[in-house]
């Protein structure tokens, strides 16, 4: 046996390297299927956008939303809607005799007239009054009447989400855009959104507070250290 084909009949037997011969692909029978991205917003991180009293999923949140209720410190004044408690003590700041007819108004559209037609207003004074009357006006609202339960559930449902009036002609208790163009809004343009804060005062005051949430350790850290006064 001549060398050469010692040496070819000593080689390893081993997979062949034709050229051209086409390599098999590994199996992906087995492979986990891509996940299909997804364009579905998180509702929960979304703002809720209200502004008219009758939509039916946020009207409620409206100043103009039929809900009466009374003031405990004088039950015997009822606020049909919170838009008559906020235009009745705007007047009471600046012309008490005004006041009733306000009260006695039937629509919450003749009630804004008559606050805008108070006497003696001054911008100044009312700047600094109108928040504090709003969410007290608000606080009400959620916590007496007869529809107080079934309001704060609904307001309670907003979870944590960003309560924004989208009125495209109020830019102090509003944005100043109404729903469909406040999506996707540049933020920097939106007015004040008053009547969002006063109410998400509330939500925030009638959430159910936590009390298990320390751990033992510190429950016991807190027993050990002395009150404040």
């Amino acid at each position: 046996m001549s060398v050469r084909t010692r040496a070819a009949a000593s080689r390893p037997k081993g997979p062949s390297n034709i050229a051209g011969q086409k390599r098999s692909k590994p199996s992906t029978a087995h492979a986990a299927p891509a996940s299909a991205p997804t364009d579905t917003p998180d509702l929960a991180s979304e703002p809720v956008f209200f502004w008219r009293p009758e939509d039916p999923e946020f009207g409620f949140l409206s100043q103009w939303h039929p809900s009466p209720f009374s003031d405990p410190s004088d039950p015997s004044i009822v606020y049909n809607t919170a838009e008559h408690y906020m235009m009745y003590h705007k007047a009471k700041l600046f012309d008490p005799p005004s006041a009733p007819e306000i009260l006695a108004a039937t629509s919450p559209s003749e009630v804004r007239s008559l606050g805008r037609l108070v006497p003696n207003y001054d911008d100044a004074v009312w700047a600094k009054n109108r928040l504090r009357i709003v969410t007290e006006g608000s606080r009400l609202k959620f916590t007496t009447g007869p529809e107080a339960e079934r309001l704060r559930a609904l307001l309670l449902a907003t979870g944590d989400r960003e309560l924004v009036e989208a009125s495209p002609s109020d830019r102090i208790w509003g944005i100043g855009f109404n729903p469909e163009k406040a999506v996707g809004s540049d933020r920097k343009k939106w007015g004040m959104n008053l009547l969002g804060q006063a109410l998400t005062t509330v939500r925030r005051e009638l959430q159910p507070k936590d009390e298990d949430s320390g751990s033992a350790s510190d429950s016991d850290a807190s027993a050990e250290a002395p009150e404040h006064p």
